[in-house]
């Protein structure tokens, strides 16, 4: 799942996740605005933080990939 979705399913905004991993809302605003991938320790942080519902892989797979493998 994007993190922009998962933000927007559990009335989260990108500043109150960011405080809630501890990196800095433009952090957070480049990549669920501009599609920016993060560094592996931070896609961590987002994993733990979502409970799994945004991985790394969701970074990775084109679009139509990431439809198919759920």
């Amino acid at each position: 799942m994007k993190l922009s979705i998962f933000l927007k399913k559990n009335g989260l905004t990108a500043k109150a996740f960011a405080l809630q991993i501890g990196v800095s809302p433009s952090t957070i605003w480049r990549i669920v605005k501009l599609g920016a991938m993060p560094r592996m320790s931070l896609a961590r942080k987002i994993k733990l933080a979502t409970l799994g519902a945004v991985s790394y892989e969701d970074y990775l797979l084109p679009k139509r990939e990431r439809t198919r493998t759920r």
